[in-house]
């Protein structure tokens, strides 16, 4: 059995063609790194948008008012938690879309903006909420 998964970006600064050929010799973990590597690049640019399209200032330094530095206390996460789920952080999202967004974009945007703000902020206090820490090779010499 074989296969393949391929990618390919060609706009603005996002230049990548990424291909795996997959058959039986091919190690699972090979295929979990090729992946990651997609899901790293994926949500480099998801945030490169969102920058774009949002204000994420007022995100970001909302979760800088939570966030001070990697987080060691069952205590201090229940507190990023709690500030991730208040009313302020749903402020600091609505804040974050651009004016003149339709109703239904802008429900869309909040729900990417809430993922935004959760990931960074978990992130910034010291969980592994992504693969961007695996040192996945670049090229294996294959």
């Amino acid at each position: 059995m074989e296969g393949e998964i391929q990618f390919i970006a060609n706009y603005d600064d996002w230049k990548i063609i990424k291909k795996l050929k997959i058959t039986e010799v091919v190690p699972a973990l090979d295929i979990v790194d090729f992946l990651a590597s997609m899901s790293i690049s994926f949500d480099g640019k998801i945030e490169a948008n969102l920058r774009k399209s949002c204000n994420l200032k007022i995100v970001d330094d909302y979760i800088a008012s939570l966030v001070t530095g990697k987080t060691k206390s069952e205590a201090e996460f229940a507190k990023i938690l709690k500030g991730l789920a208040s009313p302020n952080a749903g402020k600091a999202i609505t804040a974050s879309i651009p004016e003149g967004a339709e109703p239904k974009e802008k429900d869309k945007i909040k729900v990417y903006l809430k993922i935004y703000m959760t990931k960074t902020a978990l992130s910034k206090a010291g969980l592994e909420i992504d693969y961007t820490k695996v040192p996945i090779p670049v090229n294996k010499g294959k």
